[in-house]
């Protein structure tokens, strides 16, 4: 009967279910960049240079950690170096547009 884990062991019999000594299994260090990780990521696609920046420091934190290199992080950085550089094209692209119709406007006589 005191095989099973789910009853506590006679006196005197050995209780086969419980662990032995204490034993616990080791914890799982957490990466403490992740969640800056995934903030990187969201906010690469929303605000890309806030996404760069939060990207950096959840990279730096994993690897401060001793762990290995922080993946949501680097893509959330990568990303955010994309859209900004696609986002300052937009902009350059917008106001040459905008010249270019004043000078038109300008030119046709009104």
């Amino acid at each position: 009967m005191s095989e099973n884990p789910n009853y506590p062991a006679q006196p005197g019999q050995p209780n086969y279910g419980a662990p032995q000594g204490g034993y616990q299994p080791a914890p799982t260090q957490e990466d403490p960049g992740q969640t800056l990780g995934i903030l990187a990521l969201v906010f690469a696609f929303l605000a890309a240079p806030v996404g760069i920046i939060l990207g950096f420091l959840s990279r730096k934190k994993s690897r401060e950690a001793g762990l290995a290199d922080n993946q949501l992080g680097k893509w959330g950085f990568i990303l955010g170096i994309i859209f900004t550089i696609i986002g300052v094209l937009f902009w350059i692209a917008y106001i040459v547009f905008i010249v270019i119709a004043v000078n038109a406007a300008g030119t046709a006589g009104y």
